[in-house]
């Protein structure tokens, strides 16, 4: 069922047609989110839809969480973009995401999503830096502004903003980039 008629849950299905995320959040009263997904997978082997509960316990985790994340505890977000990829014999995704952090910054974010049988796992060390592999990337910025992340198809890449801060005095207070 295509569920178009969803006006406040966002859907997104990756390229493969392989999954599709049910994604929404919900404004608690001190203006944090509280973040819902499903994932919709389809099992080659079984030849039917499996699906799965991503449950958010950001409040748990920390900040900008580095491990390997189960289904359970999931950091919350909202994903606009499923991108597959394949490492090795692994077929993974990764997802572009979108988290209203606080009333003074949001974050986008780049994560990866796989499977180890019908379990979701996000986060993979598949991000190189100059001096680490990251198992996710998160850009925090200003509320008041705003940041482009997306993937060019056409060229196999994604492409972001840079952030800086507003002075050099702000560097690593991210509500002031």
């Amino acid at each position: 069922h295509p569920f178009k008629g969803l006006a406040t849950v966002g859907t997104v299905v990756s390229d493969d047609k392989k999954i599709r995320l049910f994604n929404w959040n919900v404004e608690q009263d001190d203006q944090s989110q509280k973040y819902y997904c499903y994932i919709l997978r389809f099992d080659e082997r079984k030849k039917e839809y499996v699906t799965s509960e991503l449950i958010d316990n950001s409040f748990m985790l920390p900040a900008r969480p580095d491990d390997i994340l189960e289904a359970k505890d999931w950091y919350g977000a909202l994903y606009y973009k499923i991108i597959p990829i394949t490492k090795g014999s692994k077929q993974m995704y990764t997802l572009l995401g979108y988290d209203a952090n606080t009333s003074m910054s949001n974050i986008k974010l780049i994560d990866v999503l796989s499977f180890t049988g019908n379990n979701p796992k996000l986060g993979s060390p598949i991000f190189k830096t100059k001096t680490e592999t990251l198992k996710r990337v998160f850009f925090e910025h200003s509320e008041k502004a705003y940041m482009s992340l997306k993937y060019e198809a056409e060229y196999g890449r994604i492409i972001y903003d840079h952030l800086s801060p507003e002075t050099p005095s702000m560097t690593g207070f991210y509500s002031y980039y």
